[in-house]
């Protein structure tokens, strides 16, 4: 651990390191996996950071844009999560990103860490 947070999560028989602090990066059998353009690694970190919680689309767009959100925003959010849920679980259907009105959550992180973080 280089100094920064890392979890392990089991996603489909894969298992994924997260370093959260620092740069956000994601490893699978010590391969870094390559997360995207910066708004989709945005919204990975957002959803990780608020695991346990359903974070709406609405909230991902104001992280993503700062409030200035184009008018295809709402679509841009849904290429971003499918995008991850394939690099995520290389190429099938991933279990880790989970679609819940009105967004998304991430429930692999047990709770007495997300109280620790914040």
């Amino acid at each position: 651990m280089r100094g920064e947070m890392e979890l392990t999560a089991r996603t489909k028989g894969r298992e994924l390191q997260f370093q959260l602090l620092g740069q956000l990066e994601v490893t699978a059998g010590g391969r870094v996996i390559d997360l995207g353009s910066p708004k989709q690694r945005t919204v990975l970190a957002f959803l990780l950071l608020h695991a346990n919680e359903i974070v709406s689309t609405d909230r991902l767009i104001d992280m993503v844009w700062e409030g200035n959100p184009p008018r295809t925003a709402e679509h841009s959010i849904q290429i971003y999560i499918s995008e991850l849920r394939k690099v995520l679980s290389e190429g099938s259907p991933a279990d880790l990103i989970e679609t819940r009105p009105p967004g998304y959550v991430i429930t692999w992180l047990p709770p007495t860490w997300m109280t620790w973080l914040r």
